[in-house]
């Protein structure tokens, strides 16, 4: 939900502003770099306000989680602003919201395909399995995994060989995330991918918009 949420007002608004810029930005009213900021300073406020009061903190307290609602808000909240990012890149490389949305699409489908919510990932053929190492929504959902079931593992180690007699549920919740390729000790990598899969998508989007106010397109 929050990787809709983050690219959806980029998507929306992005093509018509981009034909302001073009007009600024060769005035020279402003560079690429303070638009790009300033985008980001917003986005990354207006998703914070949206995402953690109406969304993360409810959803803990109403269905009482077991994760910690800042972790869990942090990675939610990450995962939308590098989402954003795909669609900064993509909506300033067209000229109209419509064809920026279907140029959108294939991306979130993408996302919802490799999560293993749909199917799971060991049923994907190997050949397209790797996409799910360049989807940040499955970062985000198996780290989400790991911070609700952290004690999974811990029950798991705690009783040993005797799991299947002595906690069942345990070892079944904990071959149920294997089957998802979710790795507990992980954590760092997912949450080090979505912070660098942002910072690279918005160093493209900045490029791509660079590229295209010099040319004229």
């Amino acid at each position: 939900m929050s990787i809709v949420t983050a690219s959806t007002d980029i998507l929306l608004t992005m093509p018509a502003e981009r034909v302001v810029f073009l007009r600024e930005h060769s005035s020279k009213m402003y560079s690429v770099n303070a638009y790009m900021l300033s985008k980001l300073i917003m986005l990354c406020v207006t998703h914070a306000v949206s995402l953690g009061p109406l969304m993360i903190f409810p959803a803990c307290y109403f269905l009482e989680l077991k994760s910690n609602p800042l972790i869990l808000f942090l990675l939610m909240w990450t995962a939308g602003i590098a989402a954003a990012g795909v669609a900064l890149i993509v909506s300033s490389s067209c000229n109209d919201t419509k064809a920026a949305i279907l140029a959108w699409n294939p991306f979130f489908s993408i996302q919802i395909l490799f999560t293993g919510l749909a199917i799971p990932i060991s049923q994907i053929p190997a050949s397209i399995r790797w996409l799910q190492y360049v989807c940040p929504l499955k970062y985000v959902i198996s780290a989400a995994c790991l911070e609700e079931f952290h004690f999974v593992k811990v029950a798991v180690d705690k009783c040993g060989e005797k799991c299947p007699f002595a906690d069942p549920g345990a070892l079944q919740r904990f071959n149920l995330l294997e089957l998802q390729d979710v790795g507990f000790e992980s954590m760092f990598f997912y949450t080090s991918f979505l912070l660098c899969f942002g910072v690279l998508t918005y160093l493209t989007a900045t490029l791509n918009l660079w590229h295209r106010s010099h040319d004229g397109l």
